[in-house]
Protein backbone atom coordinates (compact mmCIF):
# COMPACT_ATOMS: atom_id res chain seq x y z
CA UNK A 1 0.00 0.00 0.00
CA UNK A 2 2.89 2.33 0.82
CA UNK A 3 4.45 1.77 -2.61
CA UNK A 4 1.12 2.38 -4.36
CA UNK A 5 0.71 5.65 -2.45
CA UNK A 6 4.23 6.68 -3.43
CA UNK A 7 3.60 5.95 -7.13
CA UNK A 8 0.30 7.87 -7.15
CA UNK A 9 1.73 10.90 -5.34
CA UNK A 10 4.86 10.89 -7.52
CA UNK A 11 2.66 10.81 -10.63
CA UNK A 12 0.69 13.82 -9.34
CA UNK A 13 3.91 15.73 -8.64
CA UNK A 14 5.32 14.93 -12.09
CA UNK A 15 2.10 15.86 -13.89
CA UNK A 16 1.48 19.04 -11.88
CA UNK A 17 5.08 20.25 -12.18
CA UNK A 18 5.12 19.66 -15.95
CA UNK A 19 1.85 21.56 -16.44
CA UNK A 20 2.85 24.46 -14.13
CA UNK A 21 6.21 24.77 -15.89
CA UNK A 22 4.61 24.96 -19.34
CA UNK A 23 1.99 27.45 -18.17
CA UNK A 24 4.64 29.76 -16.72
CA UNK A 25 6.50 29.54 -20.07
CA UNK A 26 3.31 30.69 -21.81
CA UNK A 27 2.89 33.50 -19.29
CA UNK A 28 6.49 34.56 -19.87
CA UNK A 29 5.86 34.89 -23.61
CA UNK A 30 2.66 36.87 -22.97
CA UNK A 31 3.98 39.21 -20.25
CA UNK A 32 7.80 39.20 -20.72
CA UNK A 33 8.06 37.91 -17.18
CA UNK A 34 11.74 37.03 -17.49
CA UNK A 35 12.57 40.64 -18.30
CA UNK A 36 12.65 41.30 -14.55
CA UNK A 37 14.90 39.57 -12.03
CA UNK A 38 11.88 38.59 -9.92
CA UNK A 39 10.22 37.05 -12.97
CA UNK A 40 13.34 35.01 -13.74
CA UNK A 41 13.34 33.76 -10.15
CA UNK A 42 9.66 32.78 -10.48
CA UNK A 43 10.42 30.80 -13.63
CA UNK A 44 13.24 28.95 -11.86
CA UNK A 45 11.11 28.37 -8.77
CA UNK A 46 8.32 26.84 -10.84
CA UNK A 47 10.71 24.37 -12.47
CA UNK A 48 12.04 23.25 -9.07
CA UNK A 49 8.87 23.63 -7.00
CA UNK A 50 8.73 19.91 -6.09
CA UNK A 51 12.32 20.00 -4.76
CA UNK A 52 11.55 23.14 -2.73
CA UNK A 53 8.40 21.76 -1.09
CA UNK A 54 9.80 18.28 -0.41
CA UNK A 55 12.97 19.77 1.12
CA UNK A 56 11.05 22.21 3.34
CA UNK A 57 8.72 19.41 4.44
CA UNK A 58 11.69 17.15 5.24
CA UNK A 59 13.41 19.78 7.35
CA UNK A 60 10.57 21.70 8.98
CA UNK A 61 7.78 19.13 9.34
CA UNK A 62 9.84 15.95 9.71
CA UNK A 63 13.06 17.38 11.21
CA UNK A 64 15.03 15.21 8.76
CA UNK A 65 17.68 17.33 6.99
CA UNK A 66 19.30 14.20 5.52
CA UNK A 67 16.14 13.51 3.53
CA UNK A 68 16.18 17.10 2.23
CA UNK A 69 19.86 16.99 1.26
CA UNK A 70 19.46 13.61 -0.43
CA UNK A 71 16.49 14.97 -2.36
CA UNK A 72 18.30 18.08 -3.64
CA UNK A 73 21.60 16.42 -4.53
CA UNK A 74 19.85 13.32 -5.85
CA UNK A 75 17.69 15.49 -8.09
CA UNK A 76 20.84 17.20 -9.42
CA UNK A 77 22.40 13.80 -10.11
CA UNK A 78 19.25 12.57 -11.87
CA UNK A 79 18.92 15.76 -13.94
CA UNK A 80 22.39 15.40 -15.46
CA UNK A 81 21.92 11.65 -15.93
CA UNK A 82 18.71 12.47 -17.84
CA UNK A 83 20.60 15.03 -19.94
CA UNK A 84 23.32 12.50 -20.78
CA UNK A 85 20.69 9.85 -21.51
CA UNK A 86 18.81 12.12 -23.90
CA UNK A 87 22.10 12.98 -25.61
CA UNK A 88 22.71 9.26 -26.25
CA UNK A 89 19.08 8.80 -27.36
CA UNK A 90 19.67 11.51 -29.99
CA UNK A 91 23.34 10.64 -30.51
CA UNK A 92 23.29 11.63 -34.17
CA UNK A 93 22.49 15.22 -33.16
CA UNK A 94 25.68 15.57 -31.04
CA UNK A 95 24.10 17.83 -28.39
CA UNK A 96 27.40 18.93 -26.81
CA UNK A 97 28.92 19.87 -30.17
CA UNK A 98 26.07 22.21 -31.06
CA UNK A 99 25.96 24.62 -28.15
CA UNK A 100 28.12 26.55 -25.72
CA UNK A 101 25.13 27.85 -23.75
CA UNK A 102 25.33 27.01 -20.09
CA UNK A 103 29.06 27.66 -19.61
CA UNK A 104 28.43 30.33 -16.96
CA UNK A 105 25.84 28.14 -15.26
CA UNK A 106 28.15 25.12 -15.20
CA UNK A 107 30.94 27.20 -13.65
CA UNK A 108 28.68 28.60 -10.93
CA UNK A 109 27.24 25.13 -10.32
CA UNK A 110 30.73 23.78 -9.66
CA UNK A 111 31.43 26.67 -7.27
CA UNK A 112 28.18 26.02 -5.36
CA UNK A 113 29.02 22.32 -5.02
CA UNK A 114 32.42 23.30 -3.61
CA UNK A 115 30.72 25.54 -1.05
CA UNK A 116 28.53 22.64 0.13
CA UNK A 117 31.64 20.43 0.31
CA UNK A 118 33.52 22.84 2.60
CA UNK A 119 31.89 21.75 5.91
CA UNK A 120 32.76 18.15 5.02
CA UNK A 121 36.37 18.74 3.94
CA UNK A 122 37.64 21.34 6.44
CA UNK A 123 36.67 19.44 9.62
CA UNK A 124 38.15 16.27 8.10
CA UNK A 125 41.59 17.93 7.69
CA UNK A 126 41.26 19.61 11.10
CA UNK A 127 41.00 23.23 9.91
CA UNK A 128 37.49 24.19 11.09
CA UNK A 129 34.56 22.45 12.73
CA UNK A 130 31.21 22.61 10.98
CA UNK A 131 29.84 24.79 13.81
CA UNK A 132 32.44 27.39 12.86
CA UNK A 133 30.40 28.34 9.80
CA UNK A 134 27.36 29.32 11.89
CA UNK A 135 26.92 33.10 11.93
CA UNK A 136 27.37 34.36 15.52
CA UNK A 137 24.51 36.85 15.39
CA UNK A 138 22.00 34.22 14.21
CA UNK A 139 23.09 31.10 16.16
CA UNK A 140 21.49 28.82 13.55
CA UNK A 141 22.16 30.17 10.05
CA UNK A 142 25.33 29.18 8.22
CA UNK A 143 27.64 31.59 6.41
CA UNK A 144 27.69 28.96 3.67
CA UNK A 145 24.01 29.67 3.03
CA UNK A 146 24.75 33.35 2.42
CA UNK A 147 27.52 32.36 0.00
CA UNK A 148 25.18 30.02 -1.91
CA UNK A 149 22.54 32.75 -1.98
CA UNK A 150 25.03 35.28 -3.41
CA UNK A 151 26.31 32.86 -6.06
CA UNK A 152 22.78 32.08 -7.23
CA UNK A 153 21.78 35.75 -7.48
CA UNK A 154 25.01 36.42 -9.38
CA UNK A 155 24.11 33.88 -12.05
CA UNK A 156 20.43 34.89 -12.50
CA UNK A 157 20.97 37.83 -14.91
CA UNK A 158 23.24 35.62 -17.01
CA UNK A 159 20.75 32.83 -17.53
CA UNK A 160 17.37 34.52 -17.95
CA UNK A 161 17.67 34.43 -21.75
CA UNK A 162 17.87 30.63 -21.66
CA UNK A 163 14.40 29.96 -20.28
CA UNK A 164 12.57 26.96 -21.71
CA UNK A 165 10.29 27.36 -24.70
CA UNK A 166 8.27 24.21 -25.29
CA UNK A 167 4.67 24.93 -26.28
CA UNK A 168 2.95 27.37 -28.56
CA UNK A 169 1.05 30.17 -26.87
CA UNK A 170 -2.21 29.09 -25.31
CA UNK A 171 -5.32 30.80 -26.72
CA UNK A 172 -6.50 31.43 -23.15
CA UNK A 173 -6.33 34.91 -21.64
CA UNK A 174 -3.53 35.88 -19.28
CA UNK A 175 -5.85 35.89 -16.26
CA UNK A 176 -7.02 32.34 -16.94
CA UNK A 177 -3.42 31.21 -17.47
CA UNK A 178 -2.50 32.60 -14.03
CA UNK A 179 -5.48 30.78 -12.52
CA UNK A 180 -4.46 27.47 -14.09
CA UNK A 181 -0.86 28.04 -13.04
CA UNK A 182 -1.95 28.63 -9.43
CA UNK A 183 -4.10 25.47 -9.48
CA UNK A 184 -1.32 23.22 -10.77
CA UNK A 185 1.20 24.83 -8.40
CA UNK A 186 -1.11 24.06 -5.48
CA UNK A 187 -1.40 20.46 -6.71
CA UNK A 188 2.39 20.19 -6.71
CA UNK A 189 2.65 21.70 -3.21
CA UNK A 190 0.06 19.38 -1.65
CA UNK A 191 1.26 16.23 -3.47
CA UNK A 192 4.92 17.02 -2.66
CA UNK A 193 4.08 17.44 1.04
CA UNK A 194 2.41 14.04 1.29
CA UNK A 195 5.03 12.44 -0.98
CA UNK A 196 7.74 13.51 1.49
CA UNK A 197 5.85 11.97 4.42
CA UNK A 198 5.39 8.77 2.41
CA UNK A 199 9.10 8.54 1.54
CA UNK A 200 10.07 9.21 5.17
CA UNK A 201 7.84 6.32 6.25
CA UNK A 202 9.32 4.20 3.46
CA UNK A 203 12.83 4.86 4.78
CA UNK A 204 11.81 3.54 8.19
CA UNK A 205 10.09 0.51 6.67
CA UNK A 206 13.06 -0.39 4.47
CA UNK A 207 15.54 0.51 7.25
CA UNK A 208 17.81 2.43 4.89
CA UNK A 209 19.60 5.76 5.18
CA UNK A 210 17.39 8.85 4.77
CA UNK A 211 19.77 10.59 2.36
CA UNK A 212 19.71 7.51 0.09
CA UNK A 213 15.91 7.31 0.11
CA UNK A 214 15.74 11.07 -0.53
CA UNK A 215 18.13 10.78 -3.48
CA UNK A 216 16.44 7.80 -5.10
CA UNK A 217 12.73 8.14 -4.33
CA UNK A 218 12.37 11.91 -3.98
CA UNK A 219 15.17 12.87 -6.38
CA UNK A 220 13.79 10.70 -9.18
CA UNK A 221 10.19 11.85 -8.72
CA UNK A 222 11.11 15.54 -8.69
CA UNK A 223 13.43 15.22 -11.72
CA UNK A 224 11.15 13.35 -14.12
CA UNK A 225 9.20 16.48 -15.24
CA UNK A 226 12.44 17.60 -16.88
CA UNK A 227 12.52 14.53 -19.12
CA UNK A 228 9.55 15.53 -21.30
CA UNK A 229 10.94 19.05 -21.62
CA UNK A 230 14.34 17.71 -22.68
CA UNK A 231 12.91 15.44 -25.37
CA UNK A 232 10.75 18.27 -26.73
CA UNK A 233 13.61 20.77 -26.86
CA UNK A 234 15.94 18.33 -28.61
CA UNK A 235 13.24 17.46 -31.16
CA UNK A 236 12.74 21.20 -31.73
CA UNK A 237 16.47 21.43 -32.46
CA UNK A 238 17.16 23.64 -29.45
CA UNK A 239 19.99 21.89 -27.57
CA UNK A 240 21.31 25.10 -26.00
CA UNK A 241 18.09 25.78 -24.10
CA UNK A 242 17.87 22.07 -23.16
CA UNK A 243 21.30 22.16 -21.49
CA UNK A 244 20.75 25.57 -19.88
CA UNK A 245 17.34 24.60 -18.48
CA UNK A 246 18.77 21.52 -16.72
CA UNK A 247 21.70 23.50 -15.32
CA UNK A 248 19.32 26.24 -14.19
CA UNK A 249 17.23 23.65 -12.36
CA UNK A 250 20.35 22.28 -10.63
CA UNK A 251 21.42 25.77 -9.61
CA UNK A 252 18.03 26.43 -8.03
CA UNK A 253 18.18 23.10 -6.17
CA UNK A 254 21.37 24.27 -4.44
CA UNK A 255 19.75 27.66 -3.83
CA UNK A 256 17.05 25.77 -1.89
CA UNK A 257 19.69 24.93 0.76
CA UNK A 258 19.81 28.54 2.12
CA UNK A 259 16.00 28.61 2.13
CA UNK A 260 15.88 25.37 4.11
CA UNK A 261 18.63 26.64 6.43
CA UNK A 262 16.59 29.76 7.24
CA UNK A 263 13.47 27.64 7.81
CA UNK A 264 15.20 24.98 9.93
CA UNK A 265 13.41 24.94 13.29
CA UNK A 266 16.30 24.19 15.64
CA UNK A 267 19.82 24.75 14.35
CA UNK A 268 22.15 25.41 11.43
CA UNK A 269 21.10 23.08 8.59
CA UNK A 270 24.68 21.97 7.94
CA UNK A 271 25.30 21.20 11.62
CA UNK A 272 22.10 19.16 11.88
CA UNK A 273 22.92 17.36 8.65
CA UNK A 274 26.53 16.40 9.30
CA UNK A 275 26.03 15.44 12.94
CA UNK A 276 23.16 13.10 12.06
CA UNK A 277 23.41 9.37 11.48
CA UNK A 278 21.32 9.34 8.31
CA UNK A 279 23.79 10.98 5.91
CA UNK A 280 26.83 8.69 5.82
CA UNK A 281 26.73 8.38 2.03
CA UNK A 282 25.97 12.05 1.41
CA UNK A 283 29.63 12.98 0.64
CA UNK A 284 29.66 10.38 -2.16
CA UNK A 285 26.45 11.84 -3.61
CA UNK A 286 27.84 15.37 -3.42
CA UNK A 287 31.19 14.44 -5.00
CA UNK A 288 29.47 12.58 -7.85
CA UNK A 289 27.21 15.59 -8.47
CA UNK A 290 30.31 17.79 -8.56
CA UNK A 291 32.08 15.44 -11.00
CA UNK A 292 29.01 15.47 -13.25
CA UNK A 293 28.98 19.27 -13.27
CA UNK A 294 32.66 19.29 -14.24
CA UNK A 295 31.92 16.83 -17.06
CA UNK A 296 29.21 19.15 -18.39
CA UNK A 297 31.66 22.07 -18.32
CA UNK A 298 34.26 19.98 -20.18
CA UNK A 299 31.70 18.87 -22.78
CA UNK A 300 30.57 22.47 -23.39
CA UNK A 301 34.02 24.04 -23.33
CA UNK A 302 35.89 21.69 -25.68
CA UNK A 303 35.92 22.06 -29.44
CA UNK A 304 33.41 19.97 -31.46
CA UNK A 305 34.51 16.32 -31.35
CA UNK A 306 34.12 14.06 -34.41
CA UNK A 307 35.36 10.82 -32.85
CA UNK A 308 32.30 8.99 -31.48
CA UNK A 309 34.09 7.45 -28.51
CA UNK A 310 35.82 10.66 -27.40
CA UNK A 311 32.55 12.56 -27.79
CA UNK A 312 30.74 10.05 -25.58
CA UNK A 313 33.25 10.13 -22.67
CA UNK A 314 31.62 12.94 -20.56
CA UNK A 315 28.16 11.41 -21.02
CA UNK A 316 29.40 7.93 -20.08
CA UNK A 317 31.01 9.28 -16.90
CA UNK A 318 27.76 11.04 -15.99
CA UNK A 319 25.72 7.86 -16.57
CA UNK A 320 28.18 5.80 -14.52
CA UNK A 321 27.79 8.20 -11.60
CA UNK A 322 24.34 6.79 -10.86
CA UNK A 323 25.67 3.21 -10.90
CA UNK A 324 28.55 4.29 -8.65
CA UNK A 325 26.22 5.95 -6.15
CA UNK A 326 23.95 2.90 -5.99
CA UNK A 327 26.96 0.63 -5.49
CA UNK A 328 28.47 2.81 -2.74
CA UNK A 329 25.13 3.14 -0.93
CA UNK A 330 23.93 -0.44 -1.17
CA UNK A 331 27.22 -2.32 -0.86
CA UNK A 332 28.75 0.12 1.62
CA UNK A 333 25.63 0.19 3.81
Amino acid sequence: MLVVRYVLLAALVIYGAARASRLIDNLDRRTRLSGALLGTLLLALTTSLPELITSLTSTVALDNPSLAAGNLLGSNLFNLVLLAGVDFAFFHKRLWNRTDKGLAQAGILIAMHMVVLLPMILPWIGVLRVEGFTLPFTYRVSALSLLLFALYLYTLPRVKDYQKTVELDSPSGVGFLWLRFAAFSMLVIVASYFLTHTVDTLAGTLDVESSFVGAIFLGAATSLPELTVLFTLIRLNNPGVAVASILGSNLFNLFVIPIVDLAAPREDFFVALLQGEEAKNLPALLILSLVNSIMVLVALKRRPVKNRLLYAVPGLIILMSMVTYLAVSLLGG
